[in-house]
């Protein structure tokens, strides 16, 4: 092909975003996107704090399956 460039038509099919930009623009309006009306309300802190206990029990069963793996002698 002779002047012409290969396209990545994979990469070109879908929009890439700066995640850091998606985060920002997520948390400014993170106190509206909800399923269903509800009274309760999160502050950020808070939902930090759930990120964090939900990233512990993620390691956590992490860690039981890698045990678990061990008891049955599965490498």
């Amino acid at each position: 092909m002779v002047g012409h460039k290969l396209k990545d038509r994979v990469r070109e099919a879908y929009f890439l975003a700066d995640p850091d930009e998606l985060r920002k623009i997520y948390l400014r309006y993170i106190e509206h996107l909800t399923v269903k009306d509800s009274a309760v309300k999160y502050s950020l802190d808070e939902i930090r704090e759930l990120q964090q206990q939900n990233n512990k029990l993620c390691d956590t069963v992490t860690e039981m399956k890698k045990e678990l793996k061990t008891l049955k002698g599965e490498p």
